[in-house]
């Protein structure tokens, strides 16, 4: 039943990529000009062919184009279906490479920029798509090719449930979960696993981690990662200094505690500016709420970790969720985000999706944070006006009130003379 399958076996996922490696290896300097969006799908595709390629990022081209040895390819639907050609088995048909091209243009044309548009237009392909992987385990029958990437990248954006759209949730799940399709490197880097043209990268060793529960967790899960081993870094500036030569967004991370409204978990951009005010107002919370840093004793009941390895990772530990997650609405928009794995002499890297669904598995839904609206809110704040406290009654107004008494009958006399025994008094005191 293709619906349970989320995630394929080991042996499965290597059993695809090969389909792709063994017909040909190409060695010669290839060259890709395009957009943000057009590089991270044809560095997938890329893969897909053990394709040595150097990557430019232009939105003025007109058109998406890659120069070979042999000739120059202008346009992206051209492009993969060059990729697809060469990356096709010995049992491929001419009715197969029809359908690979069909499913490439409609993920160029009808689905780019999915997310941009409108929920009835999105809900449209999702249908189209829907039914047609309720038939089919991938986009040709039964066979990964390249279409699938094509397809995949383009539902990144999309908010995908099982729910309304079961095959394509569990297509998506199993096609982003694959070996091939790993985290975006940079430009200067070969996609050919553990090769890099970047030699600052040789002094970070690539390391297996086994018993760390939070790596053990994103294994468990699928979820694509790579961890780095350095010198301990107890801070943001000396993990910046530890980690500079990665692709990937930094974190720095703050736990922060308010005896009514409990224990938060905020994990930012390092440059973001987190001040406990700014984030309490983002939060919506009574402008009476005292955000502080939580003691050490709560890092390690909570999350498990002490100071200087606190990070979403170790959202793990927090079984009881004690904590809510807050995240940098930066770091969801960026493609890797970079964070201690409960250690801070090591560094985890992953996709910033992945990143999302982690927490989630560890139950802690992300509260997604824009901290740009930070000095928008602060303006609201200083144009409110204070108000003003009530004046007690100065000498001024004493003598009012005893013109008013003047023409009183007996009662007033008695108000007089109190007012009077009254001034005698602040001036004795």
């Amino acid at each position: 039943n293709p619906l349970k399958l989320v995630h394929p076996p080991t042996q499965l996922c290597i059993d695809l990529a090969s389909t792709f490696t063994k017909n040909t290896l190409m060695t010669y300097q290839t060259n890709f000009v395009g957009t943000k969006t057009d590089i991270k799908i044809i560095k997938v595709a890329a893969r897909c062919i053990d394709l040595n390629i150097f990557c430019t990022e232009s939105d003025e081209i007109e058109k998406p184009r890659m120069t070979t040895a042999e000739s120059e390819i202008v346009g992206m639907a051209e492009i993969l279906k060059f990729f697809g050609e060469k990356a096709s088995s010995e049992v491929a048909t001419f009715f197969r490479f029809s359908h690979v091209d069909h499913w490439i243009d409609f993920s160029l044309y009808e689905m780019r920029n999915l997310s941009q548009k409108t929920s009835t237009e999105q809900n449209k392909v999702l249908e189209i798509l829907n039914e047609h992987l309720m038939r089919n385990t991938f986009m040709v029958g039964h066979v990964l090719t390249i279409a699938d990437f094509c397809v995949a990248i383009s539902l990144e954006k999309i908010s995908l449930t099982f729910d309304s759209n079961p095959a394509v949730f569990r297509f998506y799940q199993t096609i982003s979960h694959q070996k091939i399709y790993e985290l975006p490197k940079s430009n200067t880097e070969t996609f050919i696993e553990e090769t890099s043209n970047k030699p600052e990268l040789e002094a970070l060793k690539r390391v297996e981690i086994s018993g760390n529960a939070a790596i053990d967790k994103l294994n468990e899960l699928g979820i694509s990662n790579m961890t780095y081993a350095h010198e301990a870094a107890m801070t943001v500036e000396e993990q910046l200094e530890k980690i500079s030569s990665l692709d990937g967004a930094k974190t720095k991370n703050l736990f922060l505690r308010d005896k009514k409204h409990g224990m938060f978990l905020v994990t930012a951009a390092h440059d973001t500016l987190t001040e406990t005010k700014s984030i309490a107002a983002l939060l919506k919370l009574p402008t009476s709420t005292n955000l502080r840093f939580a003691d050490e004793k709560y890092l390690l009941e909570v999350l498990g970790v002490k100071q200087g390895s606190v990070g979403p990772l170790s959202l793990i530990n927090d079984t009881e969720n004690q904590a809510k997650f807050v995240l940098d609405k930066k770091l969801v928009d960026a493609d890797v985000v970079i964070s201690h794995p409960l250690r801070n002499d090591l560094s985890t890297a992953m996709a910033s999706k992945d990143l999302i669904f982690y927490a989630e598995k560890c139950n802690h839904e992300p509260i997604i944070l824009d901290f740009s609206a930070v000095k928008k809110i602060d303006d609201v704040h200083e144009k409110k006006v204070k108000p003003e406290k009530i004046k007690k009654s100065s000498k001024s107004d004493k003598p009012k009130q005893q013109e008013k008494s003047v023409d009183g009958g007996k009662k007033d006399m008695k108000k007089e003379t109190l007012l009077a025994i009254d001034r005698k008094k602040i001036g004795r005191f």
